[in-house]
């Protein structure tokens, strides 16, 4: 996934890489980043948190 979205890489080649289809790259894409972000915006409320409680 890395390559889709950072190099910008076609889904297309990386699945060919893969040995998976078009449609299964870009599904695995969107979970990942789905992820990043739920992550992410953890880390951000946490640290809000953390310096309002100082």
């Amino acid at each position: 996934m890395f390559e889709t979205v950072i190099e910008d890489v076609p889904e297309r080649v990386v699945a060919d890489e893969l040995g998976l289809s078009q449609q299964a790259v870009h599904r695995l894409k969107i979970r990942a980043l789905k992820r990043l972000q739920l992550h992410l915006q953890i880390a951000y409320e946490l640290t809000q948190f953390t310096n309002k409680s100082i």
